[in-house]
């Protein structure tokens, strides 16, 4: 073991000086190290050398001191390597399996160059930067319906219940229990990449043998906007009994142990509601709410606390524990409308694509 650590100061000499070990696991094993460059802790993280075949010989992560205070939490880290490409790491509790991505330009990451008078988009490859440190409620993307740059983001409503399909992963023939259709305009339907029993190869590995839709869920009758999310039942007994546990996440930092000033909530409900009855209007508002038309629910951020540090949730207002739900609705949440500018070809275009709501600290 000492050869091994030996040649791993020698590999990182000039960089980091290496400190001790702090942990080891079926996969790797970790370092306590410091960052010569920056003045900080960092963890280095060694493959074992029988995985370090599969994966070439860059068989080190370096893994800023955050990891350290976030430990605990287990679901999702950030790590930045000596190439300041951003590293996001997940780890599976329950199966013990591992996933990560990274932010570099060789994995096609780039920013939209700014060119408010040209006629096409053209962008720059570069690797994640330490510059989103400076994301605020003015800093956005130019493409997409969401205004954030720094954030978590949880796409829901993707299955409606379903009987009977033309064929799998077509359109459904016998609508499953809750779908009504009657949020959506006369003659409409958003029953599609549809699923249903029997299940044949390639689907006979099914799991749960129920069927459903897949596509976007536009009259907003489906599970997802039922109160089948943790903490939505008033009653904790039901609630326990019939809903899963909530995701749970710390806020991100920058330069490995700063936090954001600001935190902001926000719904891309106008988005997505263009088939309500009678269908949201982006260019003026009208007739885009929130929670949509046919919702009986819909899910909010919440805070509370894990071995001592404060996270956010994603759910009702009746998890246990719950520290802060911030108005207890998504009315209340996700504020009122707001109006994004986009580049045009023939000038700029204002688009109502959300509901946002900036908090003047960030609460967690």
């Amino acid at each position: 073991m000492t050869g091994l650590v030996d040649r791993l100061q020698e590999a990182l000499s000039g960089r980091y000086q290496l400190e001790r070990e702090v942990g080891r696991g079926g996969m790797a094993t970790v370092h306590l190290a410091q960052d010569l460059k920056h003045r900080r802790a960092v963890a280095v993280k060694v493959l074992h050398p029988e995985l370090s075949a599969n994966v070439g010989a860059d068989r080190f992560l370096i893994v800023t001191g955050t990891a350290f205070a976030q430990h605990d939490l287990g679901w999702l880290r950030k790590h930045l390597s000596e190439e300041e490409r951003a590293v996001v790491q997940i780890n599976d509790l329950t199966s013990g399996q591992s996933g990560s991505m990274t932010a570099s330009t060789a994995n096609g990451f780039a920013h939209i160059d700014f060119a408010p008078s040209a006629s096409t988009c053209t962008e720059t490859s570069g690797a994640w930067h330490p510059s989103y440190s400076t994301s605020s409620e003015h800093t956005r993307v130019p493409w997409a319906a969401h205004s954030y740059n720094v954030a978590f983001s949880d796409e829901i409503g993707h299955f409606e219940y379903c009987d009977a399909v033309s064929s799998q992963g077509g359109a459904c023939t016998q609508d499953g229990v809750g779908d009504l259709d009657n949020g959506l305009p006369a003659g409409a339907e958003d029953d599609f990449g549809c699923f249903a029993p029997p299940f044949m190869p390639p689907f006979q590995s099914t799991r749960v043998k129920i069927g459903g839709c897949l596509a976007t869920d536009f009259d907003f009758d489906g599970v997802s906007y039922k109160t089948t999310w943790p903490g939505s039942l008033s009653n904790a007994a039901q609630d326990a009994a019939f809903n899963p546990q909530p995701i749970r996440f710390a806020s991100p930092l920058f330069n490995g142990t700063q936090a954001y000033d600001r935190v902001a909530f926000e719904a891309d409900l106008p988005r997505i509601e263009l088939n309500t009855n009678p269908p949201c209007n982006r260019s003026t508002g009208a007739n885009c709410v929130n929670p949509p038309v046919g919702a009986s629910f819909y899910p909010i951020y919440s805070t509370t606390s894990s071995g001592g540090q404060c996270v956010w949730q994603l759910g009702g207002p009746y998890i246990p524990g719950t520290t802060n739900t911030f108005g207890g609705t998504s009315t209340a949440e996700y504020g009122s409308q707001l109006v994004l500018v986009y580049p045009g070809t023939a000038g700029p275009v204002s688009r109502i694509n959300n509901f946002r709501n900036v908090l003047s600290s960030n609460p967690c």
